[in-house]
């Protein structure tokens, strides 16, 4: 976690996203996280640059992978997203995501971008049910 990161967004950002929230915590366990334990509002949106990939660099990635996504799943809104910016995803990765998703009620649809980009690829998870 990087509390410095999270407030240098805020200080960017803060005044002119007035409906943002920057919180720091541990993504696998977001109700965890007293400023968002504490409300009772679900969110629109989950924004994922590069933590799924960071994630999967280690020993058990799979275990970390599906609890990050158990605990978006519970955060989202009906409808709500889980917006995945990654290095491409090999098969066995997206049905592995396609697999989880199903578990926490999440609707994968992968490589939205229409450029042939060899090396990044934008997801998006949609949440289908609370």
């Amino acid at each position: 976690y990087s509390p410095s990161c999270i407030e240098q967004l805020a200080q960017s950002w803060g005044s002119t996203r007035s409906n943002m929230s920057f919180v720091c915590g541990d993504a696998t366990r977001l109700e965890t996280v007293p400023a968002i334990a504490n409300g009772d509002e679900r969110t629109d949106a989950i924004i994922d640059k590069g933590l799924i990939d960071a994630l999967m660099c280690g020993e058990g990635w799979n275990g970390d992978v599906e609890r990050l996504l158990t605990s978006a799943a519970k955060q989202l809104k009906t409808n709500g997203l889980y917006i995945l910016a990654s290095y491409k995803l090999s098969s066995a990765t997206k049905d592995f995501l396609l697999d989880v998703g199903k578990e926490v009620g999440l609707e994968w649809t992968f490589d939205l971008e229409d450029e042939d980009n060899t090396r990044v690829s934008l997801s998006k998870a949609v949440m289908m049910h609370n």
